[in-house]
């Protein structure tokens, strides 16, 4: 299997990201029926994305809880409460601190 890289098309990653998916099922001994009735996602579903269809995060947590892998995004972790400060304060004050109705607004003002 070939490692992701930037230069691969979104494609090529779906397909790469299926095929782990099914070697992680079969390592669990789930038929696709049996991961589809675990996560309520259609047997088409697991299907489609073992095929590299795309995949909704929803479902894509669903199967990863169910066989025992949420683990593999333990990366996004670090960025929970990682921000360059220098660009926080460059962007901070471009960020809008409340949405205001408009036309509330002008009709009471």
């Amino acid at each position: 299997m070939a490692a992701i890289d930037y230069f691969m098309s979104d494609k090529a990653i779906l397909k790469i990201l299926g095929e782990c998916l099914k070697n992680m099922r079969l390592n669990m001994q789930y038929s696709q029926r049996e991961l589809s009735e675990k996560t309520g996602l259609s047997r088409s579903t697991i299907s489609g994305v073992e095929n590299g269809k795309a995949i909704t995060t929803d479902a894509l947590l669903k199967i990863l809880r169910q066989l025992r892998q949420l683990d593999v995004l333990k990366s996004f972790e670090d960025y929970k409460d990682l921000v360059d400060p220098v660009l926080y304060m460059k962007y901070s004050h471009k960020l809008p601190k409340r949405i205001r109705n408009v036309n509330k607004i002008e009709k009471n003002g």
